[in-house]
């Protein structure tokens, strides 16, 4: 009787340091990388946690969701994208249920490689445990390998009987997320319109075409001799597009740099900074002043390209002209929001500091906020801002103030909203007369993708003012 008694407690001391093992082992090693088309990932797994699935997307932040019952903890990481797959893949005009498919086929086959891998660790975990009880039978190392694969097998089962994709629908947000849940909303929405992308990016290049085919029976210059044409620019949002059009434009209409108001990322993350360096193609100077959904890292990044030169406070020279440039307030975090009236007048007075100490008159002001830019009305003969995604024109106490609309079309959020917001830009004629560069005159163009058309207006600022509008939407 005692002897089964032994017996019988030899055997669940064996099972529990089987178990015991299998969690050592599998909570060490559980890890594994994986590629989904242009993306690395990592998967771990944490045994005994709370059921959670969690994305971890550096340094945006992480989203988790209470996904299924088992004490099994999903963590999915992020850890590399690569940027020239990416561009490849849009350039081969893959079809979107094509891509689809493509990624599913991916995951199915990487998630039957992480159950063998931590199958395989839990037997091996199981035979560890075995082994701190310096067992010396071949035969309790094979019950310790398969008690171990049993209970990652039990728990794997019961994972994916209760396994819900919609907790997701309501998620935990953690990091820069927390503050834009919204985010995953609108990129649903957009999605939606995504589907005839290329065939608007086609309608859009014809578009332009026909724009720069007409631009000669606008009202003329009075004379073109000594004329220079900058081209103003703002509120690209990511948008890949939009740097194309910007590079269309720049090298059909010979402009000598292009001016930037801010606004070229969404949320200032790191990642999004990779797209920045397309602007040393265009091969003009570039110069830019952050917007209120721009951050110190893209400021930094932006620092980095060659052809690229960062105002915030600082006074240029360009062909002639003065150039005042300030970044935005908001742009110092990572805070998207515009900034507040309190912090707004701080950087209203220190523009007033600069140009109490300037002796020499500056030509442009660049801001991105239209309060910042509205307050020095008389002050400059012109100012350039964005934010605001309306390209406007307006004449106040003798200064031009330029609002370039939003030459991404304001990004991700321009696919979901009912009105379509055009690509726009400003291109400004400037007379260079001995040494006075003057503006005289003004061309505001937007390409449309939905309404298949164009718009292309000219303002004569000298001798006087007068108005040709040449339009097309077929």
């Amino acid at each position: 009787m005692l002897k089964v008694k032994f017996i019988h407690k030899k055997y669940i001391t064996n099972a529990l340091m089987a178990v015991i093992g299998a969690i050592i082992i599998v909570s060490v090693f559980g890890q594994m990388n994986f590629h989904v088309e242009a993306l690395e990932f990592s998967i771990k797994l944490q045994i005994f946690d709370h059921g959670l699935t969690e994305l971890v997307i550096p340094p945006i932040g992480k989203i988790s969701a209470k996904t299924h019952d088992t004490p099994l903890k999903f963590v999915i990481s992020l850890k590399n994208i690569d940027m020239e797959l990416v561009q490849k893949l849009f350039s081969e005009s893959l079809q979107q249920q094509h891509l689809i498919d493509k990624t599913q086929q991916e995951l199915i086959k990487v998630t039957k490689l992480f159950v063998l891998r931590i199958l395989l660790l839990a037997a091996l975990g199981g035979m560890f445990g075995i082994f701190l009880l310096r067992r010396s039978k071949p035969v309790t190392y094979v019950r310790g390998a398969i008690i171990g694969a049993i209970l990652m097998g039990i728990l794997f089962l019961g994972t994916y009987n209760t396994y819900d994709t919609d907790s997701f629908l309501t998620p935990k947000y953690e990091g820069i997320l927390q503050a834009a849940p919204w985010m995953i909303g609108l990129a649903e929405e957009a999605i939606g319109k995504l589907d005839t992308l290329g065939d608007q990016m086609q309608v859009m290049a014809n578009n332009l075409y026909d724009l720069f085919e007409k631009i000669d029976t606008l009202k003329p210059l009075a004379s073109n001799e000594g004329t220079l044409r900058l081209l103003h620019i703002s509120d690209i949002h990511n948008n890949p597009a939009g740097y194309d059009f910007v590079q269309q434009i720049a090298k059909n209409f010979n402009v000598a740099a292009i001016l930037d108001t801010g606004d070229i990322s969404d949320f200032g993350t790191p990642l999004e900074a990779q797209l920045i360096k397309r602007l040393e193609g265009l091969g003009v100077p570039y110069i830019f002043t952050s917007g209120n959904h721009d951050s110190p890292d893209i400021v930094k990044a932006m620092n980095a390209l060659s052809n690229v030169l960062v105002l915030d406070g600082d006074v240029i020279d360009l062909y002639g002209l003065r150039i005042l440039g300030i970044g935005d307030p908001a742009a110092t975090t990572s805070n998207i929001t515009p900034p507040s009236i309190e912090l707004a007048g701080e950087y209203i007075r220190k523009i007033e500091g600069i140009l109490v100490k300037e002796k020499i008159p500056i030509d442009i002001l660049m801001v991105h906020n239209p309060g910042i830019a509205k307050h020095f009305s008389g002050k400059f003969s012109t100012i350039l801002h964005g934010h605001n995604h309306q390209i406007k024109i307006l004449e106040d106490k003798g200064t031009y103030i330029l609002d370039a609309g939003t030459s991404g079309a304001a990004g991700i959020r321009g696919l979901q909203t009912v009105n379509e917001l055009p690509y726009s830009v400003i291109l400004l004629h400037f007379r260079k007369d001995a040494d006075l560069v003057k503006l005289v005159a003004v061309d505001s163009l937007k390409v449309y993708n939905l309404k298949s058309g164009f718009s292309l207006e000219r303002t004569l600022l000298e001798p006087q003012v007068k108005k040709k509008e040449l339009e097309n939407t077929e």
